[in-house]
């Protein structure tokens, strides 16, 4: 799991009102699948089997995917009950990871 912060999922926020995430098990699946997800969230509360399916799909996608300490992913982006979450837009997936890495110390370097 990662550091997350209020920062982090105000971006995520924003990217939902630009309509660039995809949230929900169909729609993540499809935007993997389909390479339009550039990053892939999970809850911190994610069921351990969804959590290894999508980390597995995630890295033969070759994209990068954390699993976020808070349970708070679904509420930022006005969905409570969502545990998974993909953004869509290249932009907003660059200043997300690039905002986890600098609170997480990973030096440019995703997990």
């Amino acid at each position: 799991m990662i550091k997350t912060n209020e920062r982090i999922l105000s971006f995520i926020g924003l990217a939902c009102k630009a309509g660039k995430v995809a949230s929900g098990n169909q729609a993540c699946e499809d935007a993997i699948k389909k390479r339009k997800a550039f990053l892939v969230l999970l809850s911190g509360d994610i069921a351990a089997n969804s959590e290894k399916d999508y980390t597995l799909a995630a890295q033969a996608g070759v994209i990068p995917c954390f699993k976020l300490e808070t349970e708070e992913l679904g509420n930022s982006i006005g969905k409570p009950e969502r545990k998974v979450v993909c953004i869509i837009g290249k932009e907003f997936a660059n200043i997300i990871i690039k905002e986890i890495d600098l609170l997480n110390n990973f030096g440019g370097v995703e997990q």
